[in-house]
C-alpha cells in the first residue's frame, strides 16, 4: 500500500520524473500478488497525482452524483480537470501516463435496498432510489459522449477499444457505493477499524456508545465485498 496526501512533496518539479521511475521500479520488484493503492486525493495536477498517474496502471475515479462535481472533471479554473491532466501527462513523452481508467465508482449513493441490481447496464452491489439511478446514468452518457471522440476511449480507459456502445460503456467502468449509516461510519473511523471487519453490537468509544445492528452491519460488509471484487477485477 502506498497512501499519499496532496501536501506538498519535498521534491522540486525537475526531481518528480525521477521519482516517478523510482517508483515504477518498487512496485514492479513487489511480488505478483501485491496491489498498491495510491491515494490522491481531488488534485490531479498535485506531484503526488502525478507520480500516481505515470506509475499505476488503474485508474479508480470516486464520483458523486453532484453535476459540479462531475463538471470540474473536464472544467476546473485551477488547472486540476482530470482528463486535462491525463492528456498532458500523455503528450509529454510516449509510455509517461500509464493509469487508465478502470472503475468510476459513485459514492455516498441513497439506497432503497440491500439487493444488489443492474440499472440499465449499471452494475451495483445495492439498490439505488430512483431518482439516483438516472443521475448516475445521465452521468455515464455524459462522459461516453466527451470521449468517444479523438480516440479516447482507447487513450484514457482500461479496454476502451471494447466499449462500441454507451451500453457497453455503462457496464464496463460504473459501479457504486451507498451511503452508509453514520453510527457505522463513526465506530469505523474512532475505531480505526475498517468497515469489512467491523464487529456488531454494543460499542463504547471514549464517552460514546452505541449499538451496531448485526443485519444492517453484515448487508454494508457484503456490498463493500462485492465492490472491492469488482474494483479489483
Amino acid at each position: 500500500w502506498v497512501c499519499c496526501s496532496c501536501g506538498d512533496l519535498p521534491l522540486g518539479p525537475q526531481e518528480v520524473p525521477d521519482a516517478v521511475r523510482r517508483l515504477r521500479a518498487a512496485i514492479a520488484a513487489l511480488p505478483q500478488n501485491w496491489i498498491v493503492v495510491i491515494d490522491t486525493d481531488h488534485l490531479a495536477k498535485a506531484p503526488v497525482s502525478e507520480l500516481a498517474f505515470c506509475s499505476a496502471s488503474k485508474l479508480v475515479l470516486p464520483l458523486s452524483i453532484d453535476d459540479n462535481d462531475f463538471s470540474r472533471l473536464f472544467i476546473d479554473p485551477t488547472g486540476n480537470a482530470l482528463f486535462d491532466v491525463l492528456e498532458a501527462l500523455e503528450g509529454r513523452e510516449p509510455g509517461w501516463l500509464q493509469a487508465k481508467v478502470h472503475k468510476v465508482v459513485f459514492n455516498s449513493i441513497l439506497h432503497y435496498q440491500n439487493a444488489p441490481s443492474q440499472n440499465d447496464g449499471v452494475s451495483l452491489p445495492f439498490t439505488p432510489a430512483k431518482a439516483c439511478i438516472q443521475q448516475m446514468k445521465n452521468m455515464c452518457d455524459q462522459m461516453y459522449s466527451v470521449h468517444e471522440a479523438d480516440d479516447k476511449l482507447v487513450r484514457f480507459f482500461s479496454e476502451g477499444h471494447k466499449c462500441g456502445s454507451v451500453e457497453d460503456f455503462r457496464a464496463r467502468y460504473f459501479s457504486g457505493m451507498r451511503k452508509a449509516s453514520e453510527i457505522v461510519m463513526n465506530a469505523s473511523k474512532l475505531l480505526g477499524c475498517p468497515i469489512c471487519v467491523l464487529p456488531s453490537g454494543p460499542i463504547a468509544i471514549d464517552a460514546l456508545s452505541c449499538n451496531i445492528d448485526a443485519k444492517v452491519l453484515g448487508a454494508l460488509q457484503n456490498e463493500v465485498d462485492l465492490l472491492t471484487r469488482s474494483v479489483f477485477s
